[in-house]
C-alpha cells in the first residue's frame, strides 16, 4: 500500500515549484518594474515643474511672453534627466501651454497674451521597459504621464500659520517688535475664522511697564 501511494505522489513537486516561481516572479515584477514606474514618474514630475516654473517667469504681459516662456521652459525642463538620469525629457513646444486662470482652458496660442497668468507643463513617457511582470502575462512596457503649472503671483490667499496673514508682514513685525521693547507682552488668544488680509487670532497687548 505504501509503495503504490509512493508512485502516485512522483512528479508531484514540478507542478508545486512552477506555481511557486510564477508567484516569486510576479512579486518581483511588481517590486521592480512599478519601481522603475515610480522612478520615471519622480524625474519626468521634476522636469515638467522646471519647465512650468522657468515659463511662468517669462509672462510678463509683453507681445512675445509666450514665445519667450515656452523657450524658457524647454530649456528648464529638458535639463533634467529621465531614464535613470540617461536622457533628455524631450518636452517639445505643444507641451507648453498658458491660461489666465488656474482653471481657465489652457492653450500653447492663448490669447490675449497680455491675460497670461498660469504656465501648465505636460508630457507623457512611454516605452518603460516592464523586465519581469511581462513573464507572467503582464504587459511588455509602460507609460507615465506629469503634469506642472506655475504662476507669477501667489496662488494663496490665506496663511497656514496662526499668526497672522498680514497684508504687510514687515509691518507686522515692525509693530511687534517696537511693542515688545517698550515693555509690552503679546498674548494670541481667541482663535478667529481665517479671513484673507487679516489676523487669524485675537491679537493682545499687556503694558507691563507699571
Amino acid at each position: 500500500m505504501s509503495r503504490y501511494n509512493n508512485k502516485k505522489e512522483r512528479g508531484v513537486i514540478l507542478p508545486i515549484v512552477g506555481l511557486t516561481l510564477a508567484v516569486l516572479l510576479g512579486m518581483a515584477g511588481l517590486v521592480i518594474d512599478l519601481g522603475a514606474m515610480f522612478v520615471a514618474k519622480t524625474e519626468l514630475q521634476s522636469a515638467v515643474d522646471s519647465c512650468a516654473l522657468a515659463a511662468a517667469q517669462e509672462l510678463d504681459g509683453a507681445a512675445d511672453a509666450l514665445t519667450r516662456g515656452t523657450s524658457a521652459g524647454l530649456t528648464a525642463g529638458n535639463a533634467n534627466k529621465v531614464q535613470y538620469q540617461k536622457a533628455s525629457a524631450s518636452l517639445v513646444d505643444t507641451d507648453v501651454t498658458f491660461s489666465d486662470s488656474l482653471t481657465g482652458a489652457f492653450s500653447s496660442t492663448f490669447a490675449p497674451v497680455a491675460n497670461a497668468r498660469y504656465a501648465k507643463c505636460s508630457h507623457l513617457t512611454s516605452g518603460i521597459v516592464a523586465y519581469l511582470i511581462q513573464m507572467v502575462g503582464g504587459p511588455t512596457s509602460n507609460a507615465v504621464a506629469a503634469v506642472g503649472v506655475a504662476t507669477r503671483t501667489h496662488a494663496q490667499s490665506t496663511c497656514p500659520i496662526l499668526l497672522a496673514c498680514y497684508r504687510s508682514q514687515e509691518a507686522l513685525l515692525r509693530t511687534m517688535a517696537s511693542r515688545l521693547a517698550n515693555g509690552f507682552r503679546y498674548s494670541t488668544t481667541e482663535p478667529r475664522r481665517p479671513v484673507p488680509g487679516k489676523w487669524l487670532v485675537q491679537p493682545r497687548w499687556f503694558d507691563q511697564r507699571q
